[in-house]
This record gives C-alpha cells, sequence and structure tokens, in this order.
C-alpha cells in the first residue's frame, strides 16, 4: 500500500468565538457614547459616511471603508450629522499573530470585498435573531431552526476575508511584505 503524506493545514487566521454580526441603518444625527471590549470589531461604512473615534482619535470613515478595532481599543461612533448612515458592525475574538497587521488600521478595499461582509451578515440572518438597529443588545440568539452549520460557515467566511485582506495590502511581485515564507512576521513596514 502507498503511503500519501497528509498535510496539516496552518492556519494563518482562527477565529474561535463571534460575537456580533449586525447590520445598522441609523439616523442621521445618532451618536454611540463608546465602549472597550476584549475582542476584535470591524466597522464597515455600507452607505454614507461616519465619525468614528478609536483611543481619543477621530477617525471619518467613508462609504466602502473598513475600521478595525483591537481588543481593548476605547471606540465611539456617529452619524455625519447630514445623511443616515449603513453600516456592518462584526465582532469576534482571534488571538492569531497574523491580526497585528489590522491594529490601527483603517482600509479603503475595492468594492469587490463587500461581497464578504454580504455573505457573512446573510448567513448570521439565517443562524443568529438579530434585531434590527439595536447596538445595545449584547447577545445574539441561534434562531430556533439554525441554518445548518451557520457558525462554522460564519467563521469560514471571516477567516477567509481577512485572509484576503492581508494578501491585498501585503502581497507584491516579490512575495509578501509583512510574512516569511515559514509564517513568521518579518518585521518590515507596511505600506498603505
Amino acid at each position: 500500500m502507498k503511503k500519501y503524506f497528509k498535510h496539516k493545514p496552518e492556519n494563518l487566521i482562527n477565529v474561535s468565538k463571534i460575537v456580533t454580526v449586525n447590520h445598522f441603518e441609523f439616523s442621521k444625527d445618532f451618536v454611540f457614547e463608546g465602549e472597550s471590549h476584549d475582542f476584535w470589531e470591524i466597522v464597515y461604512a455600507d452607505r454614507e459616511s461616519l465619525i468614528c473615534t478609536a483611543d481619543g482619535c477621530v477617525i471619518p470613515l467613508y462609504e466602502g471603508e473598513l475600521l478595525f478595532h483591537k481588543p481593548g481599543e476605547f471606540h465611539s461612533l456617529a452619524a455625519n450629522r447630514r445623511k443616515a448612515p449603513g453600516v456592518y458592525i462584526l465582532s469576534f475574538v482571534c488571538k492569531s499573530d497574523a491580526m497585528r497587521f489590522f491594529e490601527n488600521k483603517k482600509l479603503a478595499p475595492n468594492k469587490n470585498f463587500a461581497k464578504y461582509i454580504y455573505a457573512i451578515f446573510d448567513e448570521g440572518t439565517r443562524t443568529f435573531n438579530i434585531p434590527f438597529s439595536d447596538p445595545k443588545k449584547k447577545k445574539m440568539d441561534l434562531l430556533e431552526n439554525p441554518s445548518l452549520g451557520g457558525e462554522q460557515v460564519i467563521k469560514n467566511y471571516l477567516e477567509i476575508f481577512l485572509i484576503n485582506l492581508l494578501r491585498l495590502y501585503t502581497e507584491t511581485e516579490d512575495g509578501n511584505e509583512i510574512f516569511l515564507p515559514v509564517g513568521e512576521l518579518s518585521g518590515k513596514p507596511v505600506k498603505e
């Protein structure tokens, strides 16, 4: 019998818990005073712009942009007072070293990347009872009949999304600007 080599996949990004999968449509005067927590949060401006803060720094977030809040970072969010914004907020636990790339990052990937956000949210609505526009809700309850494997699909979509963002912002013709071939951080500066 011929023996085959079995590769154990290396996990560059490993999301261990999903905290929230939300879509909000706020009024033009909406203000969220802020919070800090021990997990990652992604804010995606789907429609119009927002005014975000991260550890006291004011960060305008324009339509199509993503903002990452790292664990422990105090952050807040407000509408621009001109037009009502639509925003997706994804929060999750991930202790992978590769997540350091996303610390203090505001990214503007091409519009094709929105498909990942929409897919995560779509799967979230088939898995969890997600109240529309309730930013105070701290727990997502499973639906009575959730989508088979829905939590795993959300985790996998989120990991694929993050890996594709890493590829978009770090790969060059000569390889990867951030990661050595063996997966260790290279220490090279990141170009935005």
